[in-house]
């Protein structure tokens, strides 16, 4: 199953990511930490040109804290690139970026007396890039919400005297060869409802949780009784939680997405959609 998703706005982005790179003297990439590889855009091996990367695992405190560990060493193993995990709403996580993003141009970038570190800030929608920019530049520039697509347009900011980003647009490369890549961006909310329906992505969601987070259900809504299919957990949650429509059925549509506002939100427990190759 091919998904093909290309904005004319992200078309245009990668245009503009393009031309500024001769100035870059960074690259820091944000990603989903419950979706590691699914929130990593293949267009940015093409925009690193061998520049040095700094991965950046957001959302760390609503992912699994093992798999975050492991997706760490994978970086660092793997793909010989400088990683680290954070909460992009915690001062001290941030600091821990700056110190890493400084001791990298050190070590990898030669720069000239007084010149300013340009860094870019690349990512996919939704994945934390507005936030990490606002803490990192200690006061409101990049709008924040939790949706895709917010920022539409690059943007210079200075941090400090010798340092400057440039955020860019969240940008999606031009089609989902995989299905699992689809559903877990729309779970984690990085592409638009109409992608995906509801049913196509809990279907999928609940099938995974079921299979390597047993407990969800008691974490999230204190139930307890085994399901035995997806029908019966969209049961079970809708009696649990009063999502009646008149008659007493089940409203299978609220369901849905209390579902997925409780898994984006961390109430279901930090999980994580996809573990580390590390074999």
């Amino acid at each position: 199953m091919t998904i093909q998703w290309f904005p004319g706005h992200m078309a245009k982005a990668k245009r503009e990511i393009l031309k500024q790179l001769k100035q870059i003297h960074l690259i820091v990439e944000i990603i989903d930490a419950r979706i590691p590889f699914s929130s990593r855009n293949p267009l940015v091996d093409e925009f690193c040109q061998h520049k040095p990367r700094l991965i950046v695992l957001s959302k760390s405190d609503l992912a699994d804290p093992k798999k975050t560990q492991q997706w760490l060493s994978y970086f660092k193993e793997k793909l010989n690139c400088y990683s680290i995990a954070i909460n992009t709403h915690q001062k001290k996580d941030i600091g821990k970026v700056t110190r890493l993003c400084q001791s990298i141009m050190t070590d990898r970038v030669k720069l000239k007396k007084f010149q300013t570190s340009a860094l870019m800030i690349v990512g996919i929608p939704n994945v934390g890039k507005s936030a990490f920019i606002n803490q990192l530049a200690k006061r409101k520039i990049a709008k924040v919400e939790n949706r895709p697509a917010v920022t539409q347009r690059q943007q210079w900011i200075p941090i400090g005297n010798r340092l400057t980003l440039l955020d860019t647009p969240g940008i999606l490369w031009p089609s989902f060869e995989s299905d699992s890549i689809g559903w877990r961006l729309s779970a984690t909310g990085a592409i638009k409802k109409h992608i995906f329906s509801a049913t196509h992505i809990v279907q999928h969601l609940t099938t995974y949780l079921s299979k390597f987070y047993p407990n969800w259900l008691s974490t999230g809504y204190s139930i307890d009784t085994p399901p035995t299919a997806n029908d019966h957990i969209i049961q079970l949650i809708g009696q649990k939680r009063g999502c009646l429509l008149p008659g007493g059925a089940i409203n299978e549509e609220k369901v849905l997405d209390i579902i997925l506002q409780d898994f984006r939100s961390g109430r279901l427990g930090t999980i994580t959609l996809e573990t580390a190759p590390l074999d």
